[in-house]
């Protein structure tokens, strides 16, 4: 299996170290799940998308993600959503289509990339990446806050939370 970057949305001279930041993302997302996807995955880059979207279809075999990062430098960035696209293709997420648990699929992904932002911040020091900035492991694990930060329905207490559930179940 490999993850592929292409086009020319990366708004950056070289691709490079987004390929570099591709391949350590998807290695350690495998390395969580314990086996890899059977199909290559083509990343590309749309500064004007929304957001960020495991495409449904298989181009030539290959799954297909679109991002919506300003920069392929933008690492963190990056990495976070990568992180959450690829836990929607293990979660066969072409199979499942607007089901009504899209929200636990969602959260789940949500998770996964907060944990593989972990992971990576942690090991940016002894990665390749550390050859184009050894010290940004830190602002990784900076970001990880950034994005807890930003939760968009909070639920403070236990029976707020009940409530919430089987609102959605």
């Amino acid at each position: 299996m490999a993850i592929k970057i292409i086009g020319d949305g990366w708004n950056v001279p070289s691709i490079e170290s987004t390929q570099v930041l591709a391949d350590f993302v998807y290695e350690i997302f495998s390395d969580f799940i314990g086996y890899e996807l059977e199909s290559d995955i083509i990343v590309g880059n749309d500064l004007e998308q929304v957001y960020p979207l495991a495409h449904y279809e298989k181009k030539g075999g290959n799954w297909q993600i679109t991002l919506s990062c300003a920069s392929g430098t933008h690492w963190a960035q990056f990495a976070y959503q990568l992180a959450h696209e690829v836990c929607h293709l293990y979660c066969n997420h072409a199979q499942c289509r607007g089901h009504k648990h899209k929200w636990l699929e969602e959260s789940f992904c949500e998770c996964a990339s907060i944990a593989v932002l972990d992971k990576l911040g942690v090991a940016w020091a002894t990665s390749k990446m550390s050859k184009f900035n050894p010290d940004y492991g830190q602002s990784v694990l900076d970001y990880i806050t950034d994005v807890k930060g930003s939760v968009i329905q909070k639920i403070d207490n236990h029976e707020d939370f009940i409530q919430w559930l089987l609102a959605n179940i």
